[in-house]
């Protein structure tokens, strides 16, 4: 029977010479981070965010991510996706893990953010285009079970942790020392946030405090699916509640 480190070791040999380079995680980054930085010039200058445009990212944007990148790992990286999980582990621990770090983001969101919009600015829900999306949400109950089920899982929390997890461990294929690791995890984090500017000044802060939490965690325990059913769990429950209740107070359930 073969040992986790003969299969590491096979992976490792079927890598091409050239992508054993340093160059190549430096352009994976690069490379990568084309679609994020495209949705955070549409944020800076494409005017309110509506929700037709969270329904096109969410449903279309948040896949094609998971394509890229994916392709990215495999074909310029040479890496199988399993290589994201630093840890081996099961999925009942995966979801224990999930439920353990949203409640950690949870209670930070709850005890921080009123401190927060205390000294900077925090979008109103419908400058953010979060009642847009509620309403047209809850007007097609079909649309709201798609969205909140694997759109959300999916599309949403899987590109986004799929984003940060290929980032930091392409980060740490450039450079090993702690210094470098360090950098590696607040970039993660303000990316993180910046992509949520249509939340204002206090909202980038918010989640890129998430954010550091999230990579921390990553680092710590080595499981994606940790974030990534944390990163659900959180947009759900928010999100989840507040649109079903709109829902029967239009009579559409």
């Amino acid at each position: 029977m073969e040992t986790s480190n003969q299969r590491n070791m096979k992976t490792e040999l079927a890598k091409k010479t050239w992508q054993e380079k340093k160059w190549v995680p430096i352009l994976a980054i690069l490379l990568g981070y084309i679609l994020p930085l495209t949705v955070f010039i549409l944020q800076l200058f494409g005017g309110p965010v509506t929700a037709q445009g969270y329904l096109v990212y969410a449903m279309g944007y948040t896949f094609l991510v998971l394509i890229v990148l994916l392709l990215l790992l495999r074909f310029l990286c040479g890496e199988k996706p399993k290589v994201l999980n630093l840890r081996p582990g099961t999925w009942w621990k995966d979801l224990l893990g999930g439920i353990g770090l949203v409640m950690i983001t949870m209670s930070m969101k709850i005890g921080l953010d009123p401190v927060i919009a205390d000294y900077f600015h925090r979008a109103s829900d419908t400058e953010s285009g979060m009642i847009d999306l509620a309403n047209t949400l809850a007007q097609n109950p079909w649309l709201f079970a798609l969205f909140l089920g694997p759109v959300l899982f999916i599309g949403v929390a899987g590109s986004e942790e799929l984003t940060r997890v290929f980032f930091i461990t392409r980060w740490m294929k450039i450079g090993s020392s702690k210094v470098w690791l360090g950098a590696g995890v607040f970039l993660s984090a303000a990316l993180f946030g910046l992509n949520h500017m249509a939340q204002g000044t206090a909202g980038i802060i918010s989640v890129a405090l998430n954010g550091l939490v999230m990579v921390l965690w990553y680092l710590r325990f080595g499981r994606i699916f940790h974030l990534i059913i944390a990163h659900y769990l959180y947009d759900a429950v928010q999100i989840g509640p507040f649109i079903f209740f709109l829902m029967l107070r239009m009579g559409r359930i």
